[in-house]
């Protein structure tokens, strides 16, 4: 049966209908919450203030006594006893003119911060803490054996928004992070700053229920919901489903659990979460109970089967989207407990919009804008802006405006990666909107050492001198956890008004990083890796660099691409990452520190990845010149070298599949289900999504040089090219039959095992390197 609009304007008000269906989602705004619903923090919701037209709003600034104690909680769980019982942190303006200003005062064992807001107050302890020699980063700190010292330091931010978060990040990295993984990764956040944290965990439970609400049945609400590792690009609208299995109900809420927690402590923390708004996607049974125009449906995404992909969408300009849209931001309200001032909307990431007239592109725009409005008058209405570098033949200078005015003056845009497709000065600064300078650089959480950090330098105090209404910066990798000398020295840059020394601030960030090695030594090493793998001049290179040994095994086509998230392109002379390796062997004193070690293990990756690209020259060469015992020789040394990679990477815990698959199993109870939250976590890596043909389109997108991979999945397919190119002429050469093959015999296979428990890691990690750069010194030269 379809409800009318006028019916469903009257259950607005939240009257059963036919005694059975009650649209909760749509209740009036001063209804109280039912009564299982969460009261976050005692915070009041901001959803009742008058309309200000569009008005922006600043990200909040936590100026009570919540957030001093979030941060003298903090201290208990980081810091060591040395420092325990020190600080003392006050919430009050300090004299600047730029934003979150703060200082510190260090005298007689005792330290006073004090800043105009919570995440000033963290970047001020951090700065503290670097004072005394400790840094954090996303694989540990260096707090430990920290003591108190006199200090008298001060700072502020040029950048009002401090941004945090890919959407997709929330899929290739925290996909199956528990509370303690996330409950660190929030004091890191606090600590660095950030203030706008993208928060997406969990929404897929708000959308569940708005559909029940609406009508949906059960059945069609979890039919529509993408498998666990898959919900950004559901949220994207280019998926729904799950290709193995159904997602359960205890997925579901289990993520909204987490997602409260993780919003409490964001707002304790004085941040500003940025929260979903209805983006138009919807499950195509919901026509039958709301009615209204026939749903549109967009084009199959990367050669999907049909049943996951064509997805149902409402145009912004029907009434139906209205409807869904309040719905949707009021069910936020009852299950968090709060509305916010920020809510991302993205219409087209990977689509084409229905039309490019100019007319209908400001009439979304300003549909979009009015529905968030009508549920929270003050809200800024927050892009990604990739549609801009994905799709610019749709929008053009004069589309790009005409959306942009549409959005009207609370739009803030995401620049999204504009340390590699800067799209701000294509659109002329955004024609008046503000916007974000993020950095973005890898796709799929690639892990390859990649950056231009003095290009991209200077690039945001160019956008700084010349970029209008800018108001911020942001890190939006797809995936975190890899480069992190990059990422910090891009969070850094939110804080600096000027060009940052690259030499300098390398100089200070090792001798925080590494404790008690030959910090000369290990000096030298971040020069040579500063001078060579973060100094690519190449301007077609636009991404982290993948390994030819990650890619799907092909007889050409993998050496020195540039432009897409395939790129392989290396920019520097390998021997000098050769010798950073060298250097930081040398400097090993024994004492090891996490994160020296994990440096030490990311960086001998990197060499000895790159040796394989002379081997398998030599492999090709020796089969396109019919000599077959070079070809097998030169294949079981690429076999060889990949396996050794892999007896690497077990030796940290940082590089190990079995920690992304045990967290993904964890989240399930039953053997069941534990079996298919590890196939989600392994699809993903691998084939990612419903591969139906071979070569699939996104076969290795998202793949990693990680223990459990390299040898299970790399090796037997290298091992398998190598093994056909024996008996087949390259005039003979089928690489759709290969592809087939490779998918059938290898990754397949590999992505339905069933792993056990964690082990942890193997192996000494200084002892592997030694025997493979002894090893391999032929392929190094």
């Amino acid at each position: 049966m379809r409800i009318s609009l006028l019916v469903l304007a009257v259950a607005a008000c939240a009257k059963p209908f036919g005694g059975q269906l009650r649209f909760r989602g749509l209740e009036d705004e001063t209804a109280p919450a039912v009564s299982n619903a969460p009261v976050i923090n005692n915070i009041p919701s901001n959803a009742n203030r008058p309309a200000t037209n569009g008005t922006v709003t600043s990200p909040a600034a936590n100026s009570g006594a919540q957030g001093t104690a979030a941060l003298d909680a903090l201290v208990k769980r980081r810091l060591p006893a040395s420092l325990q019982g020190k600080f003392t942190f006050v919430t009050a303006p300090v004299q600047s003119n730029e934003h979150d200003a703060w200082t510190v005062k260090a005298s007689g064992g005792k330290v006073t911060i004090t800043s105009t807001s919570t995440p000033g107050l963290g970047r001020a302890l951090l700065e503290y803490l670097r004072h005394l020699g400790g840094d954090i980063y996303w694989s540990g700190d260096t707090f430990s054996d920290l003591s108190y010292a006199d200090a008298d330091l001060s700072g502020s931010s040029w950048a009002e928004h401090r941004h945090l978060f890919n959407l997709v990040t929330h899929s290739y990295s925290l996909a199956f992070y528990d509370w303690a993984k996330w409950e660190y990764l929030l004091d890191w956040a606090v600590l660095h700053g950030y203030n706008l944290p993208l928060a997406y965990t969990g929404q897929e439970y708000v959308y569940a229920q708005v559909w029940k609400d609406l009508g949906v049945p059960d059945e069609a609400v979890l039919k529509w919901v993408t498998g666990p590792a898959f919900h950004g690009w559901s949220r994207h609208g280019n998926i729904h489903g799950n290709w193995h299995g159904t997602t359960t109900w205890q997925w579901l809420e289990g993520q909204h659990n987490l997602q409260k927690q993780i919003l409490a402590r964001q707002r304790e923390f004085g941040m500003t979460p940025v929260l979903p708004g209805f983006c138009g996607f919807v499950p195509p049974e919901l026509h039958n109970y709301i009615g209204g125009p026939d749903f549109k449906t967009y084009p199959t995404w990367m050669s999907f089967p049909a049943e996951y992909t064509k997805v149902r969408a409402i145009d912004p300009e029907w009434d139906t989207w209205n409807v869904v849209q309040s719905a949707f931001l009021r069910k936020q309200k009852e299950l968090y407990g709060f509305t916010s001032d920020y809510y991302m909307v993205d219409l087209f990431t990977e689509s084409k919009p229905t039309s490019t007239d100019p007319t209908y592109l400001k009439g979304i725009a300003t549909a979009v804008r009015e529905s968030i409005h009508a549920v929270a008058p003050n809200a800024t209405w927050i892009m990604q802006g990739w549609i801009f570098v994905n799709d610019p033949k749709s929008w053009t200078e004069t589309a790009s405006k005409a959306f942009l005015d549409g959005a009207g003056e609370s739009l803030l845009v995401l620049d999204l990666a504009a340390e590699s497709y800067p799209q701000w000065k294509r659109l002329k600064n955004f024609f008046g909107r503000r916007w974000l300078w993020c950095t973005l650089i890898n796709y799929g959480q690639n892990d390859g050492l990649y950056g231009a950090l003095d290009k991209w330098n200077h690039d945001i105090m160019d956008a700084k001198a010349n970029g209008g209404r800018l108001s911020g910066m942001g890190i939006v990798p797809e995936g975190i956890n890899n480069n992190e000398h990059l990422f910090e020295l891009a969070t850094d840059q939110g804080w600096s008004s000027q060009a940052i020394d690259l030499k300098q601030w390398t100089q200070n960030w090792v001798k925080r990083r590494y404790r008690g090695q030959n910090l000369d030594l290990a000096q030298k090493a971040w020069e040579l890796l500063d001078n060579s793998v973060y100094k690519s001049n190449n301007t077609a290179l636009k991404c982290t660099t993948r390994s030819l040994i990650d890619l799907r095994p092909a007889v050409s086509g993998l050496i020195g691409t540039t432009g897409n998230y395939l790129a392989t392109a290396i920019t520097y002379e390998p021997r000098d990452v050769v010798a950073a390796l060298d250097n930081l062997l040398q400097s090993w004193s024994g004492a090891g520190g996490q994160q020296f070690d994990y440096d030490l293990v990311d960086v001998a990756r990197q060499v000895f990845v790159n040796a394989a690209i002379p081997i398998y020259q030599a492999m090709i060469n020796a089969w396109n010149g019919s000599n077959k015992a070079d070809t097998e020789k030169y294949g079981r040394e690429l076999v060889g070298l990949i396996n050794d990679i892999d007896r690497l990477m077990a030796t940290s815990r940082h590089f190990r599949l079995e920690s992304w698959v045990g967290d993904a199993r964890n989240w399930a109870q039953d053997a069941g289900a534990k079996d298919d939250m590890e196939f989600q976590a392994r699809n993903q890596l691998i084939l990612w999504g419903a591969a139906t043909f071979a070569p699939w389109p996104l076969d290795r997108y998202a793949a990693k040089h990680w223990h459990g991979i390299m040898s299970e999945v790399y090796a037997k397919g290298w091992e398998l090219l190598y093994q056909n190119l024996l008996k087949t002429e390259p005039k003979a050469w089928n690489k759709t039959a290969f592809a087939s093959e490779l998918m059938e015999k290898v990754e397949k296979p590999w992505e339905n095992v069933k792993s056990g428990g964690v082990q942890g890691p193997q192996g000494d990690s200084v002892a592997v390197i030694r025997e493979l750069r002894e090893k391999y010194k032929q392929w190094l030269q």
